[in-house]
């Protein structure tokens, strides 16, 4: 272990083994908050202790906490989404903020699909009347899964995972991804061509757009009003995007015959908020990414861009914020480019190993990915555009291009041979 030389802010009083040892490996002396710190908490802490470095889990880091310490130079989110984070305040004081891109994808789309099942089979109810003490009396709200028209409200890499989880049970999916972003869709998704298209379809909505001014309240009353009567809502993205008044409206009327809320506009809710208690709400307390393997996935991806912006290398691009959307693939079978953003990468250790070796390969590396969402990577042109593929796929690639390495630029005609070792140990 290094000598401590830089001290590093954990918004939250837990950090995943993994993510502590390369933390301390590079010197680090990790300052533990409790639960959900106020933005004053963090911004106090980080002047006391001067700290190099934030990794944000459940505190808000503010232009405060970034004038607090002369010597930060990096935020790093401990999850997907960065609007607990002042992005505007970060660059004009030249720090960089990082985050985990896919590190709890598949977790959060389970969740989602565990909701959307619960509310169908009425399970929260059910399992009240046997607490109870009663029986099967009245009459069942029981739905069946087959034929349920489900609607995403974004088409990120956690809405393709629902996607993919859902079609197995035969639901009828209509997508509309965020407006100036490049979506491929799977044939049996349809696009939706507007939000009113997207939310007239649904008898299931799933929220999956990111928080941003301009989703706010994007599901508002008038939304609500166009989604069916009887109809479910799911949201696992951010409290913020929903208009928790309008919901609580519907909820009450009967036009929705449930919410299933992982997510609230301010969290913790206060004790006696109603949506915590309305019988026909299934909350859980933004536990969706929280799995153990996503817990070290997104400890570890920020725990790797803290020790490499602290000791001069370089940072993983993967979680480089402001990279978002500069860089493009090129899908098998097709002449579109989409965006790095659309690219749904696999989870768990893969992803730990496209964090953890980047940075000795220089280089964007693509894990191989198990699902046909992703076959784009057993393409030649993925490797023209930089993308650099792991142990077999590696191999095919490569023997696809040997004839054409002419038409390469000539940083991509040596493999990153440490890259190819290290994804063997892994798998």
């Amino acid at each position: 272990m290094s000598a401590a030389r830089f001290d590093v802010i954990m918004t939250a009083p837990r950090l995943a083994e993994p993510a502590v040892a390369v933390l301390e490996g590079a010197g680090c002396t990790i300052h533990y908050m409790p639960p959900y710190p106020s933005a004053e908490a963090v911004a106090a802490l980080t002047g006391e202790v001067q700290a190099h470095a934030i990794l944000t889990r459940q505190g808000p880091v503010t232009a405060a906490a970034m004038d607090a310490s002369a010597r930060l130079s990096i935020v790093a989110r401990h999850g997907v989404g960065v609007d607990d984070v002042d992005l505007e305040a970060a660059r004009a004081r030249g720090i960089m903020v990082a985050r985990a891109p896919g590190s709890n994808t598949r977790a959060v789309a389970e969740h989602t699909l565990a909701m959307i099942l619960a509310m169908a089979k009425d399970f929260r109810a059910l399992g009240e009347t046997i607490a109870a003490g009663n029986w099967r009396g009245g009459a069942t709200k029981v739905r069946d899964i087959m034929g349920l028209r489900l609607g995403l409200l974004g088409f990120g890499a956690i809405a393709r995972d629902v996607a993919l989880l859902a079609r197995p049970f035969g639901m009828r999916i209509m997508a509309l991804g965020r407006r100036g972003a490049a979506h491929a869709l799977p044939e049996d998704v349809a696009a939706a061509p507007d939000l009113a298209a997207l939310l007239r379809h649904s008898e299931v909505l799933s929220v999956h757009f990111p928080y941003t001014p301009e989703t706010h309240h994007i599901i508002d009353a008038a939304a609500l009003a166009l989604m069916p009567a009887g109809s479910w809502l799911v949201n696992t993205a951010r409290g913020g995007i929903v208009d928790e008044a309008a919901l609580h409206a519907a909820l009450d009327s009967g036009h929705l015959a449930g919410a299933a809320l992982d997510v609230f506009e301010t969290e913790p809710p206060p004790a006696g908020y109603a949506l915590r208690r309305h019988p026909r709400v299934l909350a859980t307390p933004h536990v969706s990414g929280v799995t153990d393997g996503s817990l070290v996935n997104m400890g570890l991806m920020a725990a790797e861009c803290i020790a490499a912006r602290l000791t001069g290398r370089q940072v993983p691009r993967s979680g480089w914020w402001w990279r978002e959307g500069k860089g493009f693939f090129l899908k098998k079978g097709t002449k579109k480019l989409f965006p790095v953003e659309a690219v749904p990468f696999p989870h768990q250790a893969d992803e730990v190993f496209f964090a953890s070796f980047f940075s000795e390969t220089r280089r964007l590396f693509l894990p191989y990915p198990k699902t046909p969402a992703a076959s784009f990577s057993t393409s030649a042109a993925a490797v023209a555009l930089g993308w650099c593929c792991s142990s077999s796929v590696c191999r095919r690639i490569a023997s696809r291009t040997r004839s054409s390495r002419r038409r390469m630029p000539a940083r991509l005609g040596v493999w990153p041979r440490k890259a190819v070792q290290a994804r063997a140990r892994v798998a």
